[in-house]
């Protein structure tokens, strides 16, 4: 939906432009269009933060979106990427929250990639062999997201749509995850604290060699660990 900048403060011209409806006069009428453009916002928030909505309750998320709407009026021509940095915004405001920015970051991620295209296959490890180690590797930036919190991401995400019943005390868990997307889904990947690292020195690495270093041997031992690890890169390197 294409939009444009509201500002607080409305020239006479445009003014002057807007067509009375009924008794309303032309201010009137602008304020109609800023109060249904604000709770467009609102609603866009909502949508994307749908998690957050949940853990924080109608009364102190309804709020917080409002204030950021006032302070942020959008400046895309789409509402796409209208509220990437929420996250930051709530965790300035939910103080009482500690995970709240992790849990908005991953919400933001899911929607990132459920709006982007496929990441196709492209490069395939076995043909490599054992060369694969020594190989130079250089992942997609915003193919894939990596997680690390405290409570389980992936839990809160499934009990916002009820469709996991937890109570909050039972996923205060550490938990590493990735989110990468195949076959036109985004993926919801546990990982080992293992795989976890692995990836994350792959970032700063040019290959697996220099990848494993400084990770403790015993993390990385289950052959089931490589396994999955080089069907993940198969879409995100």
């Amino acid at each position: 939906m294409a939009v444009i900048s509201v500002d607080q403060d409305i020239s006479k011209d445009i003014l002057d432009e807007m067509i009375p409806i009924g008794e309303l006069s032309s201010s009137q009428v602008m304020e109609v269009y800023q109060n249904d453009y604000r709770a467009r916002l609102q609603e866009v928030l909502g949508d994307n933060y749908e998690a957050c909505w949940f853990v924080l309750g109608d009364e102190d998320f309804l709020n917080y979106s409002y204030e950021y709407v006032e302070a942020n009026p959008s400046s895309f021509t789409n509402l796409l990427h209208y509220g990437d940095d929420f996250p930051e915004f709530l965790a300035k405001k939910a103080h009482d929250v500690s995970f709240i920015k992790d849990l908005a970051e991953f919400e933001r991620a899911f929607w990132h990639l459920f709006h982007q295209k496929d990441c196709l296959l492209s490069f395939d490890p076995q043909k490599y062999g054992e060369a694969i180690f020594e190989q130079r590797l250089k992942l997609i930036p915003n193919s894939y997201f990596l997680f690390e919190s405290d409570v389980e991401l992936s839990q809160l995400w499934q009990m916002r749509k009820g469709d996991v019943d937890k109570s909050f005390n039972e996923i205060q868990n550490k938990e590493y995850t990735l989110l990468y997307k195949n076959h036109e889904r985004v993926q919801i990947q546990i990982l080992s604290e293992g795989l976890y690292l692995l990836l994350r020195n792959l970032e700063k690495s040019q290959t697996i060699l220099e990848a494993v270093e400084g990770i403790e041997e015993e993390k990385l031992s289950d052959p089931a660990i490589w396994s999955i690890f080089f069907g993940f890169i198969s879409y995100i390197s």
